[in-house]
């Protein structure tokens, strides 16, 4: 295997600062879910303050993580001014993300906010100044204070957003400590991509990859944690389980996961990869009969840009069964922490 070398996630400190930020406010955290279906009950909108290039990195991640079985994805991306590349306003409107530009400091900006409220799950606050996000921070947490006080009964908190900030100009983590996410993601990565590739004739070494196989790689790497939580399950280093009640082999883990589960994460991994090819600008390939391959790396086309129940078609006409790769990425997860000494164990 391939030896994890912190230098190599410090060179690129600012996808390093997105990922380990994603980690901690993946999008299954803001919602309501049924563990016996492996689904989310409710649909997830995200407000970004800020557009530069980071929120924009960071969106696309968010898109990738934030996709569910029959729930709407929605994004909104709002700053004081706002200037984009082509690039990425292609991208914004390919996910139809709303865009506005507003001050901070007006009523406008607090009625936006207020008429929101109801439908927002998170809010992330990602301008390039710390001290402005912490300035925003406090305001919009005193503005909600003000709508949950206004609000009667129970549920006053139930449209409460969850309210993140993003520092970009500061390292969020030590590279080499164990507690930064990117280390964990770095090392499944590796895992996964290994594993996909073990009957290649001449594997080539991690380090060697482009970055995008690194990021298509590293994306199911993050997105493990969130169909473990759809199942009631979570992620620990084997020295940290103490009291907890560990799966405690393969056999244990697909008998918890059950054929019905199994088959939703599945789907779920197949949304996760369309997600993640579409917002690297990636579209369907339409089959050609006289071309036979899947995929068009110049053009950035792949033929199972499509939904889960087409799959099948797709595999009859390029002799695989792309269904069972999703299956994969599900089935191995318990081998793949394993192999770095991490454990799978019930949520409390």
């Amino acid at each position: 295997m391939y030896k994890y070398d912190a230098e190599q996630i410090r060179r690129g400190e600012e996808a390093q600062i997105v990922r380990s930020f994603v980690m901690n406010h993946l999008p299954y955290m803001t919602l309501a879910i049924d563990y016996a279906k492996a689904a989310v009950l409710e649909d997830y909108t995200v407000l970004i303050l800020g557009v530069n290039p980071i929120s924009i990195e960071l969106l696309k991640q968010i898109v990738t993580m934030g996709q569910f079985d029959g729930r709407k994805f929605s994004a909104i991306l709002l700053d004081e001014e706002v200037k984009l590349t082509k690039s990425d306003q292609r991208l914004l409107n390919q996910l139809q993300v709303k865009v506005y530009e507003m001050r901070f400091d007006t009523k406008e900006f607090m009625q936006f906010l207020r008429n929101e409220s109801q439908s927002l799950k998170q809010i992330i606050i990602c301008r390039e100044d710390p001290q402005s996000n912490q300035e925003l921070l406090l305001r919009i947490e005193s503005l909600f204070q003000q709508i949950c006080a206004q609000s009667l009964g129970s549920f006053a908190n139930l449209y409460r957003p969850k309210i993140a900030k993003v520092f970009p100009n500061e390292s969020l983590y030590d590279t080499k400590s164990q507690t930064n996410p990117s280390v964990l993601i770095e090392l499944l990565a590796i895992e996964i991509y290994e594993y996909y590739h073990k009957y290649c004739e001449s594997l080539v070494p991690w380090d060697r990859l482009e970055e995008f196989e690194k990021e298509a790689n590293r994306s199911p790497a993050m997105h493990l944690f969130t169909k473990l939580a759809l199942v009631g399950l979570k992620v620990v280093p084997e020295e940290e389980v103490g009291l907890s009640q560990p799966i405690g082999s393969w056999s244990e883990y697909m008998d918890y996961i059950g054929p019905m589960r199994l088959e939703q994460l599945s789907k779920l991994e197949h949304m996760r990869w369309c997600a993640f090819y579409r917002v690297n600008g990636w579209t369907q390939l339409i089959p050609d009969e006289v071309d036979p391959r899947v995929k068009d790396e110049a053009l950035h086309q792949h033929a199972c840009l499509v939904g889960w129940d087409e799959l099948p078609e797709i595999s009859k006409r390029f002799g695989g069964d792309y269904q069972k790769k999703d299956r994969d990425g599900v089935i191995h997860i318990f081998d793949f922490l394993k192999n770095l000494n991490y454990s799978i164990v019930r949520m409390k």
